[in-house]
């Protein structure tokens, strides 16, 4: 019943998310968290699919097998060096962020881009899925360490919405596009519903697969088995971001 109730409060977010006639994007990697929405808005003509990575990243493989199962039309942009040292120079110098930041979010930043180059006024992201639902390492390990999974949650998404989190650095880059941000993982009654389901249920099972109740419920409302069933690489890691960024940067050009 509690995997019903968060099944059917992340269906009402996500259709919430895409009210009105304006034109959508969803940055999307393939993985659980961007498939589900595309799932959930599957059928909605005014939504655009934007994957983003480097010619041998994890993401672009596996966005280019599932998209013509979702929603929309799908982008599929493949970075160079030298684009990606131009987006690190813009995170860095005209946002002030720092490395990790700048490693994170350069996929989100083209994403952005292109978003509003197609005339998209709002983009639906994953983020706060890994807040919500326990898929950091670290909040894992604090939880199998007998840490409160309701506290390690609360603590989680007060950061990601805190001046230092990850949700202020993700509004500041879409509003350079005018792009109007909606994160339904995070909404009320999807926390709500998280919250209403037994700790372990929220811990890696067998197969080590992180956020296990939101595959479930994934699993209810019909996303591709194989897809559910991926195991989580971070934005900077699926997208190759992160490896290009090193390499680049042991050149001394970032």
């Amino acid at each position: 019943m509690l995997k019903t109730l968060l099944s059917e409060k992340i269906k009402a977010a996500v259709d919430n998310s895409a009210e009105g006639d304006t034109q959508i994007a969803i940055p999307f990697s393939g993985g659980l968290d961007s498939s589900l929405i595309a799932h959930l808005l599957k059928g909605k003509g005014n939504v655009l699919l934007i994957t983003i990575g480097t010619k041998e990243s994890d993401d672009v493989a596996w966005a280019g097998r599932f998209s013509r199962q979702f929603a929309g039309k799908h982008i599929m942009h493949l970075l160079n060096d030298d684009e990606i040292a131009r987006i690190f120079g813009v995170l860095k110098n005209d946002f002030g962020f720092d490395f990790l930041s700048c490693d994170i979010l350069v996929a989100f930043y083209k994403a952005c881009e292109i978003a509003k180059e197609n005339g998209c006024r709002k983009i639906i992201c994953g983020a706060g899925a890994e807040e919500v639902f326990i898929g950091y390492r670290k909040l894992v390990g604090r939880a199998q360490k007998g840490g409160s999974v309701s506290e390690i949650r609360k603590e989680a998404v007060a950061f990601w919405h805190s001046e230092k989190g990850d949700g202020k650095k993700i509004m500041a880059v879409a509003a350079k596009f005018s792009l109007q941000v909606e994160v339904p993982f995070l909404d009320v009654e999807v926390v709500k519903a998280a919250e209403g389901i037994a700790d372990e249920k929220h811990l890696p099972g067998k197969g080590g697969l992180n956020k296990p109740a939101l595959r479930e419920a994934a699993h209810e409302l019909g996303l591709p088995e194989e897809i559910v069933s991926r195991p989580k690489k971070a934005m900077q890691y699926g997208s190759g971001v992160h490896k290009k960024l090193m390499e680049i940067r042991k050149k001394k050009t970032v």
